[in-house]
């Protein structure tokens, strides 16, 4: 067993280094399967015990924590999620003000939506859009920083409690698995509201972002690192498009979508989603189809993409460009930006459709965008027989100007 101890030193963001980023916490809030009984343990009475209940102790400690090594890395893993929380405190304040842009952008998509007029339900789409709060790992920071204190003055009162009744090394293993437990209780307590995501996910931040109950979205740190660039088609064709992605979970209906309250204010016009999925499954066949298990993450994916486009376009014609700053076009990284986000190096190998996962195939899932996008054809010149223009099947646009016009209902909008 490693008596290394916990590096948890106070914060200061001079000497922070952003290592081993995309670790994970993973079993300290465990997955189901896998239990980790944890309770405080007080030494107010250690003095008064004799050598017998104190190696009694002592064996009792290690013999039931075979799981402390790994809940010893998972609480630094953590202490490095906030180090590059606070290294990337410029990236938080743009990424936030990114999505207050983002969100108003679409709200004025909706108002030009012609089904949105006729269902006169502008107001309640509008009003679902307000409600959606971002949250990063910054929303966990004072958490972990207590957890850290905590720890360190554990780890401290237990060295001199117990001192000169173990040796060196068995005290400082003993002392860790003490603190270690302490602050591990200490976050479970939390109640950041951030936490409703899981705080297995949150303090593992490991490439995460989800839309929680259609009121939340939550993207881990190294998402943050998309709004690094300066370059528009880098921002809005990656960032851009992953923000308003975890946005439009809100806004898109699925099959399983029965209790949802905008429900009968939600367009009937939303087949091309699945038949676009359908037609690219037939033309680029790497991964079985299942176009109603995905649908949400389709439209999502569709409605996003065209947003982040129409808000790009709109961005760059009012920007002072240098002449020829990219090697390659604008409108040509725009598109690379949801390319480089959803590359995977299994994604061109054929397998069986995942029922567990609600995404379609990465590989799948930008050609289905490439193919609905007119702009991607004009972008890389491409030819009516290319095979990325034939795979389109009908135009589909849930969103804005071009979405489909639909009959009234019989039913009223208002509440």
């Amino acid at each position: 067993m490693s008596t290394t101890p916990l590096i948890l030193a106070p914060i200061s963001t001079h000497m922070l280094v952003p290592h081993r980023l995309k670790e994970a916490f993973s079993k300290c809030w465990a997955p189901k399967g896998i239990r980790m009984d944890l309770v405080e343990i007080h030494l107010t009475d250690f003095q008064k015990m004799s050598d017998d209940q104190k190696q009694k102790l002592f064996r009792q400690i290690i013999v039931g924590n075979n799981q402390y090594a790994q809940l010893k890395t998972e609480l630094n893993q953590a202490a490095n999620a906030l180090a590059v929380s606070i290294i990337f405190d410029r990236l938080d304040k743009n990424a936030r003000s990114f999505f207050d842009k983002l969100k108003n952008y679409a709200m004025k998509v909706i108002e030009a939506t012609p089904w949105a007029k006729t269902y006169q339900s502008i107001e309640i789409f509008q009003e679902a859009l307000d409600k959606i709060e971002l949250f990063t790992f910054r929303d966990a920071r004072l958490a972990v920083e207590l957890a850290m204190d905590k720890y360190n003055k554990i780890f401290d009162s237990c060295q001199s409690t117990v001192h000169g009744s173990y040796s060196s090394e068995h005290a400082e293993t003993f002392c860790e698995i003490v603190a270690c437990r302490h602050a591990k209780m200490f976050l479970d307590t939390r109640s950041e509201k951030v936490f409703d995501f899981g705080r297995y996910t949150v303090l593992g931040d490991k490439g995460s972002m989800l839309n929680h109950n259609d009121t939340a979205v939550f993207f881990s740190n190294d998402f943050l690192l998309l709004l690094s660039t300066t370059h528009l088609s880098d921002k809005f064709g990656a960032a851009g498009f992953v923000f308003l992605h975890e946005i439009m979970h809100t806004l898109v209906m699925g099959p399983t979508d029965f209790f949802n309250p905008l429900i009968p204010f939600w367009t009937t016009k939303s087949d091309g989603v699945a038949e676009q999925a359908m037609k690219t499954c037939t033309t680029f066949p790497i991964m079985g189809c299942s176009p109603n298990a995905t649908f949400e993450e389709d439209a999502s994916d569709m409605a996003a993409y065209r947003i982040a486009w129409d808000f790009y376009r709109k961005s760059y014609r009012r920007k002072t460009v240098v002449k020829n700053y990219e090697s390659l076009t604008k409108d040509q990284l725009f598109f690379y930006g949801a390319s480089v986000l959803l590359r995977d190096s299994r994604a061109m190998t054929a397998m069986k459709t995942n029922e567990i996962d609600p995404h379609t195939n990465n590989y799948q899932r930008v050609n289905t965008l490439m193919s609905q996008m007119p702009a991607f054809g004009d972008a890389f010149q491409c030819k009516p027989t290319d095979k990325m223009i034939e795979n389109k099947a009908r135009h589909c646009e849930l969103y804005g100007n071009n979405a489909p016009a639909v009959k009234k209902r019989k039913f009223s909008s208002k509440r």
